[in-house]
């Protein structure tokens, strides 16, 4: 009869411990989908800041290394993204999200709402004429 509690015990310690490392698991790749722009380039000066809202300005444009501070606006909660950029957040009717990211390459980058890719603007990166 002991033999079998302990046995019992065991097998319950051995589930738990399972349970344990699969959340565990599961909360690592978690984290690690979710995108995090990289922080500016420590310079000397900090990096101008464009600021723009959409869907309002369609075309938010930027120079590289700028520092881009987008608010964006939905009618309803849905995340929104600047792929090319890997930012996201989730943006309702009563609070806009914010994406904040470095314009490190030349380029157009769509910002989308996640899922249906319905397009609400776009941020253009360009080297500055000379």
């Amino acid at each position: 009869m002991v033999v079998r509690v302990q046995r019992l015990l065991f097998v319950a310690a051995a589930l738990l411990l399972v349970v344990v490392v699969l959340v565990s698991l599961d909360e690592r790749e978690n984290a690690a989908d979710q995108a995090v722009a990289p922080p500016p380039a420590a310079t000397g000066a900090p990096a101008p800041v464009v600021d723009g809202a959409l869907p309002a300005d369609r075309v938010v444009e930027a120079q590289p290394g700028d520092l881009v501070r987008l608010t964006v606006s939905t009618k309803q909660v849905a995340e929104v993204a600047i792929p090319g950029l890997g930012v996201s957040a989730v943006a309702t009717p009563e609070q806009p999200a914010t994406l904040e990211a470095t314009a490190s390459e030349p380029g157009r980058y769509p910002v989308v709402v996640e899922g249906p890719g319905t397009r609400l603007g776009t941020l253009s990166v360009q080297r500055p004429r000379r």
